[in-house]
């Protein structure tokens, strides 16, 4: 683990150690399992009655009797509270994911709409060089029949 992991319960990264594989919070004094509520993936340590990690979502290892036993003692609805944390931990990950691709399609459009706008001034360049040269053509015409105006005029 490269930083202390937050007490799933108050927040607090103090522990003490009471014995190899129990610590206790120093601030709301609970105690932890680290053989079975530290995550073996991430290293986060989550609270002793979930049986999945809170932010990777692996399976915690539990003793199977005493899995059973723990089943046994919980409360009818204890699912309910345990579907609520695997819910939040979904929503969270599918925020993430959504804003992902939220930034990925936004970063699209920019380029899309930046290729738009060259692409339009480019476009707007040789409108403009267009109208120059027709201008340049129609008043070289008018020159043209202005002078062939004043030349027959004259020569009569």
């Amino acid at each position: 683990m490269s930083q202390i992991p937050l007490c799933p319960y108050c927040g607090a990264t103090e522990y003490r150690r009471i014995s190899e594989w129990r610590l206790v919070c120093n601030r709301c004094g609970h105690e932890f399992d680290v053989r079975r509520d530290v995550c073996p993936v991430c290293g986060v340590l989550n609270r002793d009655d979930v049986l999945a990690c809170y932010k990777c979502s692996t399976r915690l290892r539990r003793d199977s009797v005493e899995y059973l036993i723990e089943v046994r003692a919980r409360p009818p609805d204890w699912w309910r509270e345990e579907r609520a944390v695997m819910a939040a931990i979904h929503k969270r990950r599918e925020e993430e994911a959504s804003r992902r691709r939220m930034e990925a399609y936004w970063a699209e459009e920019q380029a899309r709409r930046e290729a738009l706008a060259r692409a339009q001034a480019k476009v707007r360049e040789q409108e403009r060089r267009m109208l120059l040269i027709a201008a340049g053509v129609s008043g070289g015409i008018i020159l043209l029949v202005v002078a062939i105006t004043i030349i027959m005029a004259l020569s009569r």
